[in-house]
């Protein structure tokens, strides 16, 4: 009986961080630096099936923030900081519980802290007299002894349970974004990116397996701002989601062309549509759905009545379902959605 798993979780879970930080600013020339230290005292105790776990821990994190002002409107911002991350108390309960039909999951009390190092470095520049508006960042964070789920797949079945993963693998991010826009007249142009890679090490059966996601996003369009003329915008967008899990390798596409459009009309009545057009395929040509949502409004507000009327339209194509691929520790997947079919409403509404 002393090796059967218990079925009832009855747990109560105490935490608290108690801490002390000091930051010392300094300015030279164009830099400012300011470091800091922060030092914390964790408490940690779990009460259940009759014994009582409690771990008391002293840390100081160390943190960094540097600025470059190159100029008052362009900057570089550099960031680094520790931080000591605690799991909830779902993880902590030892019974099994049910997660899925073919899902068991139970908690493990000697689940200890992971600690992660983030780095960040950022570059921003607006430049009033062109209209032109840059950001670009870089970050990587590293994660060392993180709570990962030790999982026993046998057939369809499963069973998992946190554990600590060995500081020898850690989890690692590295992500890198820019965004660029400038306005010529009543035209603006846009432009931006963000590329992530990420690796994992997850425990599958008792060995630890490596897993890699890396995704690209990229958008670009062209909208215009104008006092009485309609107004538009058109623009495309594609996501690449590669993702690698134990040596099982997919990657899925998804191309976006989208456009938005609004006018006002015989003084009262306001009109905007948007139209997304998705086409999901993968590389190994398993995978290919096309599908596309318009949505719709007509406002009437007479001056400054408090009185507004819409007549709003959702989904008018009638779109019955669309697609989305994941990744986690185990598997990669594709799904499918339904999602709700054409709604037409016709909304009042009043302002006090």
């Amino acid at each position: 009986e002393g090796d059967t798993m218990p079925l009832v979780n009855d747990v109560q879970y105490h935490f608290a961080d108690s801490f002390l930080g000091l930051h010392y600013k300094v300015k030279s020339g164009s830099f400012v630096f300011t470091p800091g230290l922060t030092l914390h005292n964790y408490i940690l105790q779990t009460d259940q099936l009759n014994q009582t776990s409690k771990t008391t821990n002293w840390t100081v994190l160390p943190d960094l923030n540097v600025i470059y002002n190159i100029k008052k409107s362009e900057n570089i911002r550099f960031n680094y900081a520790i931080s000591n991350e605690y799991t909830d108390v779902n993880n902590y309960a030892e019974a099994l519980v049910f997660n899925n039909y073919n899902r068991l999951y139970g908690g493990n009390r000697n689940l200890e802290n992971s600690l992660s190092h983030t780095y960040n470095l950022n570059y921003f520049n607006f430049n009033l007299f062109n209209f032109t508006n840059i950001n670009a960042g870089l970050s990587y964070t590293k994660r060392i002894d993180g709570v990962k789920n030790n999982t026993n797949i046998v057939a369809i079945n499963q069973v998992s349970t946190p554990v600590n993963i060995d500081s020898n693998f850690p989890d690692e991010t590295f992500t890198a974004l820019g965004r660029f826009s400038k306005t010529v007249k009543k035209i603006k142009y846009n432009l931006s990116a963000n590329v992530s890679l990420s690796k994992s090490f997850n425990n599958i059966n008792n060995e630890i397996r490596e897993s890699e996601s890396f995704t690209q996003n990229y958008s670009g369009s062209i909208q215009t701002n104008f006092n009485e003329a309609p107004n538009f915008e058109l623009g495309y967008r594609l996501n690449v989601n590669n993702y690698n899990n134990g040596g099982l390798e997919q990657t899925f596409y998804t191309q976006q062309p989208f456009a938005r459009f609004d006018v006002n009309f015989l003084k009262d009545f306001t009109f905007d549509a948007e139209w997304d057009f998705y086409d999901y395929t993968d590389k190994n040509d398993t995978v290919e759905n096309r599908y596309s949502f318009v949505n719709a409004n007509l406002y009437y507000q007479k001056g400054d009545s408090p009185w507004e009327f819409k007549l709003q339209a959702s989904n008018l194509l009638n779109t019955e379902f669309i697609n989305n691929d994941s990744f986690n520790e185990q598997f990669n997947t594709t799904t499918q959605y339904f999602v709700l079919p054409r709604i037409l409403m016709f909304v009042v509404k009043y302002n006090l």
